[in-house]
């Protein structure tokens, strides 16, 4: 495959949505390569490690990568969190002026930042963690006011250059993979109570056939 062709695949189209834009940044003296990517392919090239050294290299230009923005972030740090996933940090924007029918049907007021974070990440069971302490989530404090946490934490971070929060969690499609074990367990378990079940009606009939079979009537023919 011509090598053009495959690194325009992760060229982001002119009129993209800076929220669907991801730059990226070497982490230490903020040299960012001259590529707007499309942000969730390039989420996925990181975090399933198919990209050069395991995915920590930009798939056009090979600058390291150990920060990902939006097309956003850099002009609204206020409204961005700030947060570290596998090997790269993340620096996303929470408002999106997009019309969401997610949200209007889950009759959500504002945009969450926890919300941005499990959406382009794929991750459906969701922890954030500050310091070693597990802040999300937390059956105490109402969404909106994690949101807010969560926010303030990346608004006193972000000048240091060095996320406070740590997002763990399982993607959505390899938590299958990570069953297969358990899978196999169940269905070797059901195999067994389906072949004991089996044999145990087999034997309520034979049982049943020589009880009765004797103080029945004979047949007489015509």
């Amino acid at each position: 495959m011509d090598s053009t062709k495959c690194s325009s695949a992760w060229l982001a189209p002119a009129m993209e949505h800076p929220l669907d834009v991801g730059i990226v940044s070497d982490g230490i003296n903020s040299r960012k390569c001259c590529h707007r990517l499309r942000l969730e392919p390039l989420t996925r090239y990181l975090t399933d490690g198919t990209g050069t050294i395991s995915g920590s290299t930009c798939p056009v230009c090979q600058t390291r990568v150990a920060l990902v923005v939006d097309g956003l972030a850099n002009d609204n740090k206020d409204d961005t969190v700030f947060f570290k996933y596998s090997k790269h940090q993340y620096q996303l924007t929470v408002t999106d002026n997009r019309f969401s029918l997610w949200r209007y049907l889950s009759f959500r007021s504002r945009h969450l930042a926890q919300d941005r974070i499990s959406k382009l990440l794929n991750i459906k069971d969701l922890r954030i963690l500050c310091k070693g302490k597990v802040i999300y989530p937390d059956l105490s404090q109402t969404e909106e006011d994690l949101s807010q946490l969560l926010l303030d934490l990346s608004a006193t971070s972000v000048q240091n250059k060095k996320a406070p929060l740590v997002v763990m969690g399982t993607r959505a499609g390899q938590e299958l993979r990570n069953r297969d074990g358990i899978g196999s367990f169940f269905i070797v378990c059901l195999s067994m109570i389906n072949s004991l079940l089996y044999g145990t009606m087999k034997w309520i009939y034979q049982f049943a056939i020589s009880i009765f079979l004797p103080v029945l009537p004979p047949v007489h023919e015509d």
